[in-house]
């Protein structure tokens, strides 16, 4: 199974067409802070967004902890925590 992060998620489009994703700690002002995992160059049309998300500028982020899981195949998952607990 493909490793799962867990935290605040900023997903910027990139002028090549891919999009970069940034697992963080927070957004201040539109720019991730505390940035732990980064999964860059993933093709835009593999980005599967499943949760609401807010807008700063050209930056998309959700207002909570999510999970991020690439699947194998190239397509990485931006889904709400699984199991409907706390993150711990």
């Amino acid at each position: 199974m493909p490793p799962t992060d867990r935290g605040i998620v900023a997903v910027r489009r990139n002028a090549d067409g891919t999009t970069t994703i940034d697992v963080c700690a927070e957004v201040r002002h539109g720019v991730p802070v505390g940035t732990f995992a980064r999964h860059v160059r993933i093709p835009t049309e593999l980005v599967r967004i499943e949760v609401a998300m807010e807008q700063a500028g050209d930056l998309r982020f959700t207002g909570g902890v999510v999970e991020v899981v690439p699947d194998g195949s190239g397509s990485v998952h931006i889904r709400p925590l699984s199991g409907g607990g706390e993150l711990s």
